[in-house]
């Protein structure tokens, strides 16, 4: 049986909705002057959703279901896969980097999926 794909904003909403408000808008900056301002959630989620990571000569597909702010982290939550066969929840820092996520998302990878022969 197949299901229609669902759109990234129905996703990213339908997560959104069981946390409070307060953490869906956007807080002040507190990086150093001169520093760059942290990605939006939005942004992260169109750099990541459909990029490709590569791990021990296997190729993922990312599907972002949703990246929220929550108390001071920033939470992600993805299906891993050409057709997503595998979730991953992690927590990351507000002000981290696509690289430094797609680094994390590599990592968790490597050491919970075994490596294909």
């Amino acid at each position: 049986m197949r299901t229609a794909p669902v759109h990234h904003e129905t996703r990213r909403h339908a997560w959104d909705s069981f946390l409070p408000s307060e953490d869906l808008v956007g807080r002040p900056n507190s990086q150093a002057e001169g520093q760059p301002s942290p990605l939006h959630p939005d942004e992260l989620f169109s750099a990541l959703d459909g990029s490709t990571v590569s791990v021990d000569a296997r190729l993922w597909r990312i599907h972002v279901f949703s990246i929220s702010d929550h108390n001071g982290a920033r939470w992600f939550q993805l299906g891993l896969g050409v057709r997503p066969t595998h979730g991953l929840t992690f927590k990351a820092a507000v002000d981290d980097s696509v690289d430094s996520v797609l680094a994390a998302i590599r990592q968790a990878l490597s050491s919970a999926v075994p490596a294909v022969s």
